[in-house]
């Protein structure tokens, strides 16, 4: 079994969490992951338009 570092597990859950998100979207997705400080963030861009 593979040992994972922290940075690792974090990074994997993040991507797991972020492919969740439909491709065809309008909205684009962007992870972001500073390894060195632990700073790990998920965005999501764009603007979701409501049916008229």
């Amino acid at each position: 079994m593979e040992t994972l570092t922290y940075q690792q597990l974090i990074t994997n859950i993040i991507k797991n969490y972020a492919d969740k998100h439909p491709q065809n979207s309008p909205i684009e997705t962007q992870i972001i992951c500073d390894t060195q400080n632990h700073h790990y963030l998920l965005l999501y861009i764009g603007q979701h338009l409501e049916p008229s």
